[in-house]
């Protein structure tokens, strides 16, 4: 790909260019190496290169175990969100329990679960568009069957609509709690259950999206298993072709 500015005065010059390994033929398990070259206006000056930009070509199987590390990685990081919401739904349960507290400290602590539901909201939130990012990889992939892609697309949606609806309005009730002192216990009671409500889901769709990961990697490594199998006989139809020439 040769591009070339229109004067000598512009510095800059970019074109966007489609690679396929298979429009090159390149084989998976590959890596390739690009780089890119700049020569000056003046003749007599030696070009300059880029950093070498290298490009793994994966096969499906490394592909689909690439996929499966990070849905175990978002799954990890959705544990940390589990944690915070019990703390935030026992915090809650306290303070409408403890009728001995001051009023300014259960502002103080409503105040404080408000800004960690908010906070656990953003997490899930960015943790489900990493999940559906995932799943749009793997519809690019043969290796997954279409029931495995169904049901890791419908756990990133309740992700996210959790984390976009239910969060947001758990944290909208503490902020009502927190502010009306008057109509307190009320709201605290309401706000305290949707925080619990919402940890209760955490944990329904935690345990169903560990049965799928566990399926997802059984999946991937029988695949793993079924290429190495069919790498091992291939080597073992070469060495019988070869075998009466070294005899």
């Amino acid at each position: 790909v040769k591009i070339m500015p229109p004067t000598s005065r512009v510095k800059k010059a970019a074109k966007v260019f489609l690679w396929s390994p298979r429009a090159f033929r390149i084989p998976a398990d590959s890596t390739v190496e690009l780089q890119g070259y700049a020569r000056d206006f003046l003749p007599e000056r030696e070009r300059s290169r880029t950093a070498p930009h290298r490009i793994r070509v994966l096969s499906p199987e490394e592909h689909a175990e690439l996929l499966r590390e990070q849905l175990e990685e978002v799954m990890a990081r959705i544990e940390d969100v589990t944690r915070l919401q019990e703390k935030i739904a026992a915090n809650m349960r306290e303070v409408k329990d403890n009728a001995k507290l001051p009023e300014s400290q259960k502002s103080a602590r409503i105040g404080q679960s408000k800004s960690e539901q908010l906070e656990n909201s953003s997490k899930l939130d960015e943790l489900s568009q990493q999940a559906e990012a995932a799943v749009q990889e793997a519809m690019k992939n043969p290796i997954f069957p279409a029931d495995t892609i169904r049901q890791w697309s419908q756990s990133a949606q309740q992700w996210q609509q959790l984390a976009r609806e239910k969060m947001k309005d758990a944290a909208a009730s503490m902020q009502s709690a927190q502010q009306n002192s008057q109509s307190r216990p009320q709201q605290l009671a309401d706000a305290a259950q949707k925080a619990q409500d919402i940890l209760e889901a955490l944990q329904k769709m935690q345990d169903k999206a560990g049965k799928h990961m566990d399926e997802l990697q059984a999946l991937t490594l029988s695949q793993r298993l079924r290429k190495v199998g069919a790498q091992e006989k291939e080597i073992g139809v070469q060495l019988l072709k070869t075998a009466p020439d070294t005899i």
